[in-house]
């Protein structure tokens, strides 16, 4: 009995979720996993397309003859002076990775980016062998068995990660161009979504503690340029009319649009709270004013938020953690006594409206607020 497709899916799935079981790194990711999960994955690739190398993948047709004779598999044929094998005649296309067996690597090696120090070169490799696959495929195979194939948003996603986890110097620099390449080829396999944002900005946060203001502006004019494609896409969802008589409202649901949503103002306002700049705290508060505005503005454009219940408009509205977060770059304002003046205020009336908003203070919000006391 030969595996099938789906008997190397569960394998690859197994390694994904492959976790230590004993001693020091009990319950962490197995360091080895994307390993064995990449030559998993380059074998179902030579298998379905005869190819013996990565780098050069062959385009086989969907459909092999298994009946040529020995002597001509045997064969050896000239090319460039060299002998070379004959193609491979036991070449099974059943076997054909999809994108679902490409993401499962690409994500374990997400998930062992801490642990591989060259895990994010490794996964852009993959996502290299997913592009060339499926443009070798796409000369010969069906369009429908091509597009399995072929990268999609999560793959990109997948990578994105991998460089956010990762503690290379050129991580922040790398996943940033990464976005900026998805944005370019945005159709309807791969666009960036709320997760591509999040994750990059996410990696720049987390490399603030090096260049704390340069990535606050950064993780600003990421999170304009998600509030830019949220405004072009609601321009574009109109009023319809349906059979001349009855007019539809054509409005677009929050899966089908981007929209910057609460971590996304999160961590730009955390991001300004870390630099101790003066002035940042100007910088937050409006952060915070721009969320207020998209939050008025969903309830009164996109009904369909509110008819997913509460929690789906909670995911747009201001948490505790955001308010928390202006309040502490109001406490760490160090200008003139004019300029601390201005931020005690901005502290106090954020403290206030969070209030007002129902939104319970946390222990942290009344420490940084006596911060603000004292220092201000």
């Amino acid at each position: 009995v030969q595996p099938d497709l789906e008997s190397y899916r569960a394998v690859l799935l197994a390694w994904r979720r492959a976790v230590v079981t004993e001693g020091r790194g009990r319950g962490q990711v197995t360091p080895h996993a994307a390993v064995r999960a990449q030559r998993i994955l380059e074998r179902l690739v030579r298998l379905s397309t005869g190819s013996t190398s990565m780098t050069s993948l062959q385009a086989v047709p969907a459909t092999t003859s298994s009946s040529s004779s020995s002597s001509t598999r045997n064969t050896k044929r000239q090319k460039n002076g060299r002998r070379v094998p004959s193609p491979r005649t036991d070449v099974r296309p059943e076997l054909l990775p999809d994108a679902d067996c490409f993401d499962m690597v690409l994500q374990t090696w997400s998930r062992c980016a801490g642990l591989v120090r060259h895990a994010p070169q490794k996964a852009e490799a993959v996502l290299t062998l997913m592009e060339r696959l499926y443009e070798s495929q796409s000369t010969v195979a069906p369009p429908d068995v091509a597009l399995t194939v072929k990268p999609r948003t999560t793959s990109f996603n997948a990578v994105l990660a991998t460089w956010s986890r990762s503690k290379a110097p050129q991580a922040t620099e790398r996943a940033w161009d990464l976005l900026q390449f998805m944005e370019l080829l945005e159709d309807d396999h791969v666009a960036p979504d709320n997760a591509s944002y999040c994750t990059v900005m996410g990696a720049l946060s987390r490399a603030s503690h090096v260049h704390p203001v340069e990535s606050a502006q950064q993780t600003e004019a990421l999170l304009k340029r998600v509030e830019e494609r949220y405004r072009e896409q609601s321009q574009a969802t109109i009023s319809v009319e349906v059979d001349g008589d009855d007019h539809q409202k054509n409005k677009a649901t929050p899966k089908s649009m981007i929209i910057p949503d609460t971590i996304l103002y999160n961590t730009a306002m955390g991001c300004w709270a870390k630099t101790n700049q003066s002035g940042a705290y100007r910088k937050a508060r409006s952060i915070l004013d721009r969320q207020l505005r998209l939050s008025k503005d969903l309830k009164r454009n996109i009904p369909q938020v509110l008819a997913a219940g509460g929690t789906a408009l909670r995911e747009y509205q201001p948490d505790v953690f955001g308010y928390t977060s202006v309040i502490a770059s109001c406490a760490a304002e160090c200008g003139s006594p004019q300029e601390r003046s201005k931020a005690f205020n901005v502290a106090f009336s954020t403290l206030k409206q969070m209030e007002t908003s129902g939104i319970a203070p946390n222990h942290v919000t009344y420490g940084n607020m006596l911060k603000a006391v004292a220092r201000l």
